[in-house]
């Protein structure tokens, strides 16, 4: 898959880690990419920013000459954690290949007060890039938001994927999804 394109920061030249089995962590580089996705995250709760595409391109920005020395689980479920708020399919795709990385070097991680899940990153990216390219999405993660008045919905899903599958990625079964997306709903939408 090629990682080029014209979104912001371009990927064009970006080296991405692909054996790490015999890396050795670096803390200081665990620690500015952990800095990045704080401050991801800090921008999302409560009332969001109204500068939130700047704060996520300056974001992005600043995790790119980190992500050839990422060698950790951690370090790529961040990594894609704050990729997943880019607004092209390049930053979509390069967030799902963080999470596969991050679910390849340690897919059992022990949840902690930092810890991202790199199995439902991995089926949301890989929803998001391919509902923005016109495909249908593979898991049930996105949504569609209604326009002219009318209710919010999940965006066309490929029937062939099944909930255990969809389990297997912590991602809620197809029904739970569906459901899911009346509570998106702004009140008074025609259906």
């Amino acid at each position: 898959v090629s990682l080029g394109g014209s979104c912001s920061p371009s990927l064009k030249n970006l080296q991405v880690p692909t054996d790490v089995s015999n890396a050795k962590a670096d803390a200081m580089i665990s620690k500015q990419i952990q800095v990045i996705v704080n401050a991801d995250q800090a921008a999302r709760r409560g009332k969001i920013a109204s500068n939130l595409e700047t704060e996520d391109l300056r974001l992005r920005t600043a995790l790119m000459p980190l992500i050839p020395r990422a060698v950790t689980s951690q370090n790529f479920a961040g990594i894609a954690l704050v990729f997943q708020h880019g607004g092209c399919v390049p930053h979509w795709m390069l967030a799902n290949y963080m999470a596969l990385m991050a679910i390849k070097t340690d897919g059992e991680a022990k949840k902690t007060s930092s810890y991202i899940d790199p199995k439902w990153l991995y089926a949301a990216t890989l929803d998001r890039a391919l509902m923005n390219s016109g495909r249908v999405q593979r898991f049930g993660t996105q949504y569609w938001a209604g326009l002219n008045g009318e209710c919010s919905r999940l965006y066309v899903v490929d029937p062939r994927t099944t909930d255990a599958e969809r389990k297997s990625y912590n991602v809620p079964t197809l029904e739970e999804a569906i459901a899911r997306a009346k509570t998106y709903a702004t009140p008074g939408c025609k259906p």
